[in-house]
């Protein structure tokens, strides 16, 4: 998704891509060829922040590392464009709110197509009520394919050589495993799955269109036998996103 976002945002008129980072040699040997021999490279983040030239940062990290990064950069004096989800764990959204507001820089989180005029269509048709009053709405995914989830590839020359020393909390301090670190979305301890990437986004155009009213129920697997139901409200404005952490909700999103 770095790649991606990196190739659109140099579409537009201004911009220059500056610096690199990445825990894996092979994206830094990969971001090089893509931009040249000349462009700087890094495994500490940190480095780049502390650039006098760079205005703005694209966080595509796991989610586990979006709130800590983004915050960073922004009390370094730099704008702010975070891959979905927001944050990992709803509580750390609520800092990357304040930290955006205190330094006044721009928070921006990707949605994939979320973003685009379609979905922007559809938020004012529901809004404007031309297509009558939605009452109940449902939506499906799923991940079944021959390979399975997310299951990346992992390349040959996988090593922990990348993790040693100050970036180890990548791994949350757990022994080197190459499958958690190319297939992270599959644990929990960095990723949030099917909600994290797709739940939020498929419902902008509805709760964006109902403002606070709007609401997502969220019924866990192992809770729809007791019939308990999670619901989440999200407010959406155009300047900020909240998320209001209600009880009995596993933290995280």
């Amino acid at each position: 998704m770095g790649i991606g976002d990196m190739q659109t945002a140099l579409m537009v008129d201004g911009v220059e891509m500056v610096a690199a980072c990445d825990l894996y040699d092979g994206r830094l040997r990969r971001a090089k060829e893509l931009w040249g021999d000349q462009l700087p490279v890094t495994r500490d983040y940190r480095e780049i922040l502390e650039r006098k030239d760079v205005d703005a940062v694209i966080n595509a990290t796991t989610d586990h590392w979006h709130e800590k990064i983004s915050s960073d950069a922004m009390r370094k004096g730099k704008h702010v464009y975070c891959e979905k989800p927001m944050v990992q764990k709803v509580d750390d959204g609520h800092t990357l709110i304040k930290v955006s507001k205190e330094t006044g820089k721009v928070f921006q989180v990707g949605s994939q197509f979320a973003s685009s005029l379609l979905i922007a269509k559809a938020r004012e048709l529901l809004k404007a009520g031309d297509i009558g009053e939605i009452v109940f709405a449902e939506a499906i995914y799923d991940r079944h394919s021959a390979m399975g989830a997310w299951q990346y590839s992992v390349p040959p020359d996988a090593s922990p050589k990348p993790l040693i020393g100050i970036l180890t909390w990548a791994v949350r301090q757990n022994p080197w495993d190459p499958l958690r670190f190319f297939r992270w979305r599959n644990y929990q301890d960095y990723g949030t799955g099917i909600a994290g990437i797709c739940m939020f986004t498929c419902s902008l155009p509805y709760t964006a269109s109902r403002g606070q009213k709007g609401q997502i129920e969220c019924t866990p697997a192992e809770e729809r036998a007791t019939g308990k139901t999670a619901v989440m409200s999200l407010i959406f404005s155009s300047v900020s996103t909240t998320m209001r952490k209600l009880p009995n909700i596993p933290n995280s999103i």
